[in-house]
C-alpha cells in the first residue's frame, strides 16, 4: 500500500522538483521509503531513492517521470522498493499502490514460464504479469490496486485501477502537452499550473443528494478519476490527444442455480478464503469492529484463522459513544469475549472534531457526507498508535447483501411494481413485526421509490428530503438543471434488489465508502483491507436470487446463516443497524448549536454564491429543533470548509 505519482510530457521538461512535491504531499501514504525515476527522451533511466539525490538532477529534462512513497507491507526489505523495473533491458517500469492477494499463485505460474524473481514482493509479480500477459494480466489479479507502467519498448503508458476502485487513481492535465497521474487530488495542487475550479454538476450532486464519486468527474473541474475496473493506455507521442479510459471489468451477469443450503456453504467457503488471503502480511494485522454483522463476521473469522497460525493477539479497533443511543459497546463486547482479540476503543467527540476538521478535509480532497467519517478517522488513528499497519473491515457487505435500511422501501416498491402482491404483503407485515417499523415509515419508503417524478418531488419537499431543484442552491450560477442522480443510476438496472446492488456497487454507495476509508486509513499510514470486496464473493452474491438476501423481514440471510456457530447469536440476529456512527445531531442541536450556526454562516460566505440565504434559514431551523435534522446540514458546512481550504473558484464558463 503506497502512494504514486507520474508526469508524462510530449516534450522533455524539468519535472524533478514537481515530482518530488507531488510525492511529499502524500508522505502519509508511504512513510517507509521513497523512489523516483526520470527518463530522458532517448529512454535512459535515472533511478534515485532519496530526495537529495533527486534534487541533484536539477538539469535533467524528462519526458516521463515516476514517483513513489512506500508503506512496506509485503517484503519490507529494500528489494521491494519502487519504482521497480523488469526485463533484460529494464524496459518495464512501474509505480504501484495496492496488494495482490493471490501473488503467490501468480508467482508459481510465472516461475513455470521461466521468470526469476529478486524479491518476495507483489510489485515484482505485477510487472512480470504485465510483461507476460499485457492488458489481460488485470483479470488474473485478485486484489486492490492502482498503478502506472512505462513500457520503454512501446514508448507507452499503461495505468489501471482495480475492479471496484478500492485504490484511487486520478489524472489531470497541467497543460496541453502534459498528463499527470496521482493517488490523491492534493498532489496536483503542488504543480505550478494548478488552479482549483469547481465542477458545478458534481457540486450540485453532493450538496443536494449527498453523492460523490459516481462518475468519472470529481468536484474539481478538469480532474478525472480512472473509473473502477478501467485502464488508460496511450503512446507518449499521442499524449496531447484526448485520454480515454477503457473498461476491463464489469459486474457478473451470471445467475447460479444453487439451493439455499448450497449457497450458504459456498458463501462461507469464499468468505473464509477471502479473509485468510487478507491476513497475509509481513507486518501486524488487526481489524475494525463496529459491533455490526459485517465487521463482527470478519473479526470472528480472522480470529479463528489467526489462532491456528500465530501466537500473537489480534487487535480490534472500535468507535464508541457515551450516549447509549449511538453506542454499540454491548455487541463489541460480545465479539471480544468470544474471540482472543485485544480490543481498543475510541470515543469521538465534537471538540476533537473541530480541532482536526481542517486536516481531515485536506486528507479527503473532497467534502464528505457526515461525521461518521470522523469516527472512522479516529479508529485508524488508534490503530496507528497501537503499531498496527493493516486493518480488515466490513466494507462492501451492505451493497452485496442488501443490508441498508433504505433497501426495504425499494424492495417493497419493486414487488408492487412487478405485481407480486402476496409477496409484498408478507414482506410488509414482516417488516412491521420484526423491526417494529410503522406503517407510515414503510409507506414513505415505498412512495419514494414508486411515485412518478413530479409527485415524488412534491412528496420529498413536504418531508424535507432532497429534491431535484432545491431553492437554497443557486442553480443559475451553477448552470445546472433539475436532476436526481439516484434515479438515473438505479434506473440503469433491473427493478430488483440485484439491480439495486449493481447501482450501489458502481455509483450510489460503494465508491464513496471506499474513497472515505482509503483517506481515513492512509492518513494514518494504515492499509485497509475489505474481505467482502473479493471479486469472487461479489460475483457469487450477484448471481443469487433476492430472497437469499432479504426474506420475511430478515436481511443478509446468507451471511447470517453462514455465520452460525461462528458469531455470537445476539450479534448474528441483530435487527438494528448503526456502523461507525456519531451522535452528530446531539453535537449540532444540543452540545454546540452556536458554533454550528457560525460554521453554517461561514459555509454560505465561502461558497462564493453557490449557497443562498435560504440555506441559513433551514439550517437554523434544524439546529433550533424546528425542523427534522438530516445530514444536509453537515454537507453544507463541509462544502464551505472545503471551498476555503482548497481555494476553489467558480468558473465563468458555467454561468448562464
Amino acid at each position: 500500500m503506497c502512494g504514486i505519482a507520474a508526469l508524462i510530457s510530449y516534450v522533455p521538461k524539468m519535472q524533478n522538483e514537481d515530482l518530488l512535491k507531488m510525492c511529499e504531499a502524500i508522505v502519509h501514504r508511504g512513510p517507509d521509503g521513497e523512489g523516483y525515476v526520470l527518463f530522458s527522451e532517448q529512454g535512459e533511466a535515472k533511478l534515485v531513492h532519496k530526495k537529495g539525490d533527486l534534487l541533484k538532477l536539477e538539469n535533467e529534462r524528462s519526458r516521463v517521470a515516476l514517483g513513489h512513497r512506500r508503506l512496506a507491507i509485503t517484503d519490507i526489505s529494500s528489494a521491494g522498493s519502487q519504482p521497480m523495473a523488469f526485463g533484460e533491458r529494464l524496459n518495464y517500469w512501474v509505480t504501484y499502490n495496492g496488494e495482490l492477494y493471490n501473488f503467490s499463485e501468480l508467482r508459481a505460474e510465472l516461475s513455470s514460464k521461466g521468470y526469476v524473481f529478486r524479491s518476495n514482493s507483489d510489485t515484482e509479480i505485477l510487472i512480470c504479469a504485465y510483461a507476460e500477459w499485457g492488458v489481460e494480466c488485470l483479470s488474473r489479479f485478485n486484489g486492490m490496486f492502482s498503478f502506472v507502467i512505462y513500457d520503454l519498448d512501446e514508448n507507452s503508458i499503461f495505468a489501471a485501477r482495480d475492479r471496484y476502485g478500492v485504490k484511487p487513481l486520478y489524472w489531470w492535465r497541467p497543460d496541453a502537452q502534459t498528463l499527470a497521474f496521482a493517488s490523491e487530488i492534493k498532489q496536483f495542487t503542488c504543480l505550478p499550473e494548478w488552479v482549483a475550479y469547481l465542477n458545478n454538476e458534481r457540486a450540485f450532486d453532493y450538496l443536494s443528494w449527498g453523492l460523490t464519486d459516481h462518475t468519472i468527474h470529481t468536484l474539481f473541474d478538469g480532474v478525472w478519476q480512472v473509473p473502477p475496473g478501467h485502464y488508460v493506455q496511450c503512446q507518449i507521442n499521442d499524449i496531447m490527444s484526448d485520454v480515454t479510459a477503457t473498461q476491463w471489468y464489469s459486474l457478473s451477469e451470471v445467475n447460479q442455480d444453487y439451493s439455499y443450503s448450497e449457497s450458504v456453504e459456498h458463501f462461507r467457503e469464499i468468505l473464509f478464503d477471502s479473509v485468510n488471503l487478507r491476513l497475509n502480511a509481513d507486518v501486524p494485522v488487526g481489524a475494525a469492529l463496529s459491533g455490526g454483522l459485517d465487521s463482527s463476521s470478519v473479526v470472528c473469522i480472522a480470529d479463528a484463522i489467526h489462532r491456528t497460525s500465530s501466537s500473537k493477539e489480534m487487535h480490534t479497533f472500535s468507535a464508541r459513544a457515551k450516549d447509549k443511543r449511538f453506542d454499540e459497546g454491548r455487541f463489541i463486547d460480545l465479539v471480544s469475549n468470544k474471540t482472543s482479540t485485544k480490543p481498543h476503543m475510541v470515543y469521538p467527540n465534537h471538540g476533537q472534531l473541530f480541532e482536526e476538521l481542517e486536516q481531515i478535509i485536506w486528507h479527503h480532497d473532497e467534502p464528505f457526507g457526515s461525521t461518521s467519517v470522523y469516527a472512522e478517522w479516529q479508529v485508524f488513528k488508534r490503530a496507528q498508535e497501537a503499531g498496527i499497519k493493516v486493518v480488515l473491515d466490513g466494507h462492501g457487505a451492505d451493497e452485496t447483501l442488501s443490508g441498508y435500511t433504505s433497501d426495504v422501501g425499494f424492495f417493497l416498491a419493486s414487488l408492487l411494481s412487478r405485481f407480486r402482491i402476496i409477496k409484498f404483503f408478507k414482506e410488509f407485515s414482516a417488516q412491521r413485526a420484526i423491526h417494529d417499523r410503522s406503517t407510515a415509515t414503510l409507506v414513505k419508503g415505498i412512495l419514494d421509490n414508486l411515485l412518478p417524478t413530479r409527485l415524488r418531488v412534491l412528496a420529498r419537499r413536504v418531508m424535507g428530503h432532497s429534491v431535484s431543484c432545491p431553492d437554497w442552491i443557486n442553480m443559475e450560477l451553477l448552470g445546472v438543471g433539475p436532476s436526481d442522480p439516484f434515479v438515473f443510476h438505479v434506473g440503469k438496472y433491473e427493478n430488483s434488489l440485484k439491480g439495486l446492488s449493481r447501482a450501489q456497487l458502481t455509483a450510489t454507495s460503494l465508491p464513496m465508502q471506499l474513497k472515505w476509508v482509503d483517506r481515513d486509513s492512509m492518513a494514518h499510514s494504515v492499509e485497509s483491507r475489505a474481505p467482502f470486496m473479493d471479486f469472487r464473493l461479489v460475483d457469487f452474491l450477484l448471481s443469487m436470487p433476492d430472497h437469499f438476501k432479504l426474506n420475511k423481514g430478515v436481511s443478509k440471510r446468507l451471511l447470517r446463516s453462514s455465520m452460525k456457530n461462528i458469531l455470537p447469536d445476539e450479534v448474528r440476529h441483530r435487527k438494528d443497524k448503526m456502523g461507525f456512527v456519531t451522535p452528530e445531531e446531539i453535537w449540532v442541536c444540543e452540545d454546540q448549536p452556536t458554533h454550528f450556526k457560525e460554521l453554517l454562516e461561514e459555509a454560505v460566505a465561502n461558497s462564493k454564491g453557490v449557497l443562498n440565504k435560504k440555506t441559513i434559514e433551514w439550517g437554523y431551523a434544524m439546529i433550533d429543533g424546528h425542523a427534522p435534522y438530516n445530514a444536509r446540514l453537515w454537507r453544507v458546512i463541509c462544502f464551505g470548509l472545503w471551498m476555503k481550504r482548497f481555494k476553489v473558484q467558480i468558473s465563468n464558463d458555467y454561468n448562464c
